[in-house]
């Protein structure tokens, strides 16, 4: 019941961010023909590859995440519990890690399998959170070890071997600033636990920050 709430409630980042990646979609439509990897947490992206009729296969350290992603999909979609630094022996046309790599200490071994795992003309897709000025209380919440500059980003790309094809951004400096405010006091030193978990665990206070602001999504 709670991961509906949060798809019909979500908060106004998720928002954006699914906006964004049905509009990537739409314009590299080669994409939905790609057999893709996902690190998938509660299966959130899995749901609408699903409805692009993709295959591919969703991977996650959390058992609790993996039970959820794999009752969301069909069967074209596999969902394992299992180490993504431990795949071996295939190759993906379409690798995808939506609000992973902040949650990894060492983002450019992460980078670098990636790199390894995919196709001669295979695509990754990420997306991260921006800008370090803006780390605060929710950052520390959900086990982020950092936030991202573009220059720094490009960089971590280009020396694992990876061409930029399109930057994209979203959302509101504001709304991360609100809400680090109101995560204050929520803060405790469980990075490890809720990195595991931050997939499928969201402040019940953001459904209803997003149902007083959502008349200023619609449309977007």
């Amino acid at each position: 019941m709670e991961e509906l709430i949060k798809e019909k409630c979500p908060t106004p980042a998720r928002y954006q961010k699914n906006k964004l990646i049905k509009r990537i979609f739409k314009e590299y439509p080669f994409l939905k023909k790609k057999y893709f990897l996902d690190i998938c947490g509660a299966g959130e992206i899995l749901n609408f590859l699903d409805k692009f009729k993709m295959n591919g296969e969703g991977v996650d350290l959390s058992k609790d995440a993996c039970e959820i992603a794999e009752k969301r999909v069909s069967e074209r979609i596999k969902v394992k519990q299992g180490d993504f630094m431990e795949l071996k022996n295939k190759k993906y046309g379409l690798i995808i890690m939506v609000d992973i790599l902040e949650h990894i200490k060492d983002d450019d071994a992460f980078v670098k399998k990636a790199n390894e795992l995919l196709e001669d003309e295979g695509y990754y897709l990420i997306n991260v959170p921006a800008k370090m000025k803006l780390y605060g209380n929710q950052d520390t919440y959900f086990g982020h070890y950092r936030r991202y500059e573009k220059d720094e980003m490009s960089k971590l790309l280009e020396r694992n071997e990876f061409e930029i094809i399109k930057f994209w951004s979203y959302g509101f400096a504001s709304f991360s600033k609100i809400f680090s405010f109101l995560m204050k006091g929520k803060v405790k030193d469980e990075k490890k636990e809720n990195t595991l978990q931050s997939g499928i665990k969201t402040p019940k206070f953001m459904i209803y920050i997003y149902i007083l602001l959502q008349e200023n999504f619609i449309g977007l």
